[in-house]
């Protein structure tokens, strides 16, 4: 994650789901088509580490294909930003970065 993400990306997920109700509503709402709760952050790492330990099994061969079916999906995250209901983009880290 911290080859496609700033690390004050990940620091703001971070801090934003330790918020009350109302902080993290604010947070979510000066992104684009985010929306957040208090598990949103360990939801993102589980559906990232999923889709890379997915890409590593089809790369080492152990299976010939994968579909992973993570939410949140990732693909619309920036790297200073979540975006588009996406909060680290797990296909950029599953690619490598």
């Amino acid at each position: 994650v911290a080859l496609v993400h700033e690390r004050s990306h990940w620091d703001a997920i971070e801090w934003s789901v330790q918020q009350e109700a109302r902080a993290l509503l604010e947070f979510a709402e000066s992104h684009e088509s985010l929306f957040l709760n208090a598990h949103s952050f360990e939801a993102a790492r589980l559906a990232c580490g999923s889709l890379l330990e997915l890409t590593e099994s089809v790369m080492r061969g152990d299976i010939r294909n994968g579909l992973a079916v993570v939410r949140p999906p990732g693909h619309h995250a920036e790297a200073h930003a979540a975006m588009g209901f996406c909060v680290f983009n797990s296909v950029a880290v599953a690619g490598g970065g």
